[in-house]
């Protein structure tokens, strides 16, 4: 788990970009795996976004989420 703040704006198609990497820092294989994230509003504790990330190189644990406008 890994805490990192950003940004998302109403309105426009939001395009995030992950590096998953191990404890010694090197990038995370994610073949045959899935990687979720989860948005948690900090002060009330809400879920606000649970969505699975696209995968855009497995060998090199690179993943990127797409959040469309509503």
């Amino acid at each position: 788990m890994n805490r990192t703040d950003f940004n998302l704006f109403r309105n426009v198609t939001n395009e995030v970009e992950f590096l998953i990497k191990d404890v010694d820092r090197k990038p995370f294989n994610l073949a045959n795996k899935s990687v979720w994230l989860y948005i948690v509003d900090d002060r009330t504790g809400q879920l606000l976004i649970q969505r699975q990330l696209v995968s855009i190189s497995d060998s090199r644990g690179h993943c990127r989420l797409v959040l469309d406008p509503l």
